[in-house]
């Protein structure tokens, strides 16, 4: 009788762990925004997650020193290069161009400084630490930047449109997405197939939409993960 219980509690055992809910970090003042755009992916995939609100440094400390923590839900492409335990899953869920404005020219003069908003992982990368400036958000950098202690404001804008040359310069374009740890090969795989059944109806677009106007009506000047 124990053999037979032991059988089959194994046999169920993979489905037991399929089943629980995915726990899933996500950027503390993105998560009224996103919540709709999830929802609807993760019901039509058949899964259930939990979110944990974090700052991005924290979410990125979380990431790594929990086993518990299956993914995030918003992060630029490339983030599994920090890290490689996070793969992409699927087809991007949105695009993010990066703007520099400044009074100068593009590419920017030797020595100019850069203010850039705290915790993005593009701006880390991608410009040198010993002139840049972290800010709290984007009106410190406007005012840093009005009073010469920068010479550029690095924003985000969500979505694929082209801003006007007034906005500065384009230096940019992001693509972000959800990413699973790969042990959660399952998981993404029905994420996956859902997004496909999303696209072909023609669903994928008009959530994208959704959460572009989410955004607008925010006037939020940043996206959604601070790439």
């Amino acid at each position: 009788m124990n053999r037979v219980a032991v059988a089959f509690a194994l046999c169920w055992l993979p489905l037991l762990v399929w089943a629980r809910p995915l726990q899933l970090l996500v950027i503390a003042r993105y998560q009224p925004l996103h919540t709709p755009f999830y929802q609807e992916w993760f019901e039509a995939a058949g899964l259930e997650y939990a979110l944990t609100p974090c700052t991005p440094a924290r979410c990125e400390r979380l990431i790594e020193g929990s086993e518990q923590i299956d993914g995030e839900l918003v992060r630029v492409s490339g983030y599994e290069s920090a890290h490689p335990a996070l793969k992409a899953v699927g087809a991007p869920i949105g695009s993010v161009r990066v703007y520099a404005s400044g009074s100068g020219s593009w590419p920017p003069a030797e020595g100019d400084q850069y203010g850039c908003q705290r915790g993005s992982l593009w701006c880390r990368r991608q410009l040198p630490a010993q002139r840049l400036t972290w800010l709290n958000d984007q009106e410190q950098g406007e005012l840093m930047l009005k009073r010469g202690r920068i010479q550029w404001l690095i924003y985000f804008w969500p979505g694929a449109e082209e801003r006007g040359s007034e906005q500065g310069h384009k230096i940019a374009r992001l693509d972000y997405f959800l990413y699973l740890r790969r042990d959660q090969e399952p998981a993404a795989r029905r994420l996956e197939e859902a997004q496909q059944r999303l696209m072909l109806s023609g669903r994928w677009r008009q959530m994208q939409q959704r959460l572009l106007t989410l955004f607008a009506n925010q006037g939020t000047e940043g996206e959604p993960a601070r790439p």
